[in-house]
């Protein structure tokens, strides 16, 4: 049997970039608004931010690579 890619796996990658660029962009600018904060105070941002994305990224790759339904075109 040999694997070739379905539609999840080109949708999933494509919304996973967007999401993760999205992302960045959001904290990029969230980081420029937190201006002169203490050091601990922006290292715990960091350190929630750089996990956080994990959550829906873990979810969206367990729907790219969950098996699809015959007959409703992701095979």
């Amino acid at each position: 049997m040999v694997d070739r890619p379905n539609s999840r796996n080109l949708i999933g990658t494509l919304a996973l970039l967007a999401g993760l660029g999205l992302y960045g962009l959001i904290i990029a600018e969230l980081s420029v608004r937190m201006g002169d904060l203490p050091f601990l105070v922006e290292m715990v941002f960091y350190i929630i931010a750089g996990l956080v994305w994990l959550w829906p990224a873990r979810a969206l790759v367990r729907w790219m690579l969950a098996p699809g339904v015959e007959g409703d075109g992701t095979d």
